[in-house]
């Protein structure tokens, strides 16, 4: 990913996504750690959490 970040829009998934999968899990720390990486790679203005209504 770092190799073709440049000039990406990165979104966190739906809810299938790493960092959702994690939160359900209760994993919290897995998450930031895993949101954290991605704001590194795409950088903070280009990484964006997705919300979505889920019913």
């Amino acid at each position: 990913l770092r190799e073709f970040n440049q000039g990406i829009i990165a979104l966190s998934g739906c809810i299938a996504g790493e960092i959702p999968k994690c939160i359900i899990l209760d994993k919290i720390k897995s998450a930031k750690k895993i949101l954290e990486e991605y704001i590194d790679i795409f950088g903070k203005n280009n990484f964006f959490l997705e919300l979505q209504d889920s019913g």
